[in-house]
């Protein structure tokens, strides 16, 4: 690999400093990071607001991709999700229950995590203890979704960061985890 393209790679890091890449080529998506073709340019653009960061240099340009894991029983509502943040241009996971998403978790781990409050097999609220209880998932940003108000959640459950009631609108869904994207690499207060 170029050296210009290991500098480019030792700028990607996530908040605790470990490069998120394995050694990508171009047009590869490896563990979140698709590198691209770009024009032979210096260092373009390296924002601070992870995970949505780009560089820029040499003939590479490599942005990182945001993994969503989306828990759901609703098919209808997990397509409806799913095609809305792949359209904003995240890496989305889906699972029809915690038990699944816990697994999928555990292989990729996600930057956020939405959840559905009732489901079967494994419900939001234990998904989230087990996630909690878990070293490699414990600071996973989780966003509760139920159609009960959030009174009634906040009794059953705690260390999510936000709650978004159903029905909700693509525009606030959007908004949410886009905040709480940006917000991941910040320490945070979860909602105990």
């Amino acid at each position: 690999m170029p050296m210009a393209c290991l500098a480019a790679l030792r700028l990607l890091r996530d908040p605790a400093g470990v490069v998120r890449s394995g050694h990508p080529t171009r047009g590869q998506k490896t563990n979140g990071v698709i590198v691209r073709a770009a024009a032979k340019t210096p260092l373009l653009k390296n924002t601070s607001s992870w995970p949505y960061e780009s560089v820029r240099r040499g003939d590479l340009e490599i942005e990182y991709v945001a993994k969503i894991v989306i828990v759901d029983d609703d098919p209808d509502v997990v397509g409806t999700l799913r095609e809305c943040l792949v359209d904003e241009g995240h890496e989305v996971y889906t699972e029809a229950n915690g038990l699944h998403a816990l697994s999928t978790m555990l292989h990729v781990r996600p930057d956020l995590a939405l959840s559905d409050v009732t489901m079967p097999d494994m419900g939001g609220v234990p998904l989230l203890t087990a996630m909690r209880d878990n070293a490699f998932l414990d600071e996973v940003p989780v966003i509760m979704m139920s159609a009960a108000p959030e009174s009634k959640v906040a009794d059953q459950c705690s260390g999510y960061v936000a709650f978004l009631q159903k029905p909700f609108t693509m525009k606030s869904l959007v908004e949410v985890v886009n905040w709480h994207l940006s917000e991941a690499a910040k320490p945070r207060t979860l909602r105990r």
